[in-house]
């Protein structure tokens, strides 16, 4: 079978350095990779809930939770500014 994807240029110049590295053709080294991920059994992967706490968000030293939260609340204050400006303000009307 003959299987056929397109890749980046950034993908190709990574894969080619990759294939020297290795001392491997492209092709070699792509029949690996794919013959890697289809022998892995569903049953080795890491459960989500054993990484827990293991890297911070985004990888730069900060809680993931912190992170998560803090860019919540700025979504949040970022959309009442939106908000604000396009909902006319409320006046009161002069029934004299």
């Amino acid at each position: 079978m003959t299987l056929t994807i397109e890749i980046t240029p950034e993908e190709e110049m990574r894969l080619s350095e990759e294939s020297q590295r290795r001392g491997q053709t492209s092709a070699d080294l792509v029949r690996t990779a794919l013959s890697t991920l289809l022998e892995k059994d569903m049953g080795d992967r890491p459960l989500w809930s054993e990484a827990a706490g293991m890297f911070s968000c985004p990888m730069v030293g900060e809680d993931a939770q912190v992170w998560v939260s803090r860019n919540r609340r700025e979504g949040d204050e970022h959309r009442e500014r939106l908000l604000r400006r396009v909902t006319p303000q409320a006046t009161s009307l002069d029934t004299s």
